[in-house]
């Protein structure tokens, strides 16, 4: 019967490792996916709408390393809200 308990607990333990790392993953990817869609926005200019800090500072990060030298437009920013 303790035998049966150890496997259900390590198939419960497993279970929850399995959706951490999608859970993760799917952060990942909702970030990743803001970020390519911010700088289309920053190269384009005018009127953007306003994101979360840590993701301006990927933006402008990648934009640096891709383009040292790119001379942004200006940007005007809403609140979505």
């Amino acid at each position: 019967m303790v035998g049966v308990w150890i496997g259900l607990f390590i198939v419960a333990c497993s279970a929850v490792g399995a959706v951490n790392h999608w859970l993760k993953r799917a952060e990942q990817q909702r970030i990743a996916d803001a970020v390519y869609i911010y700088k289309k926005n920053l190269k384009k200019g005018g009127l953007i709408p306003r994101i979360e800090s840590s993701i301006h500072q990927l933006a402008l990060t990648e934009l640096g390393q891709e383009n040292p030298n790119l001379r942004l437009p200006r940007a005007q920013y809403f609140n979505k809200d």
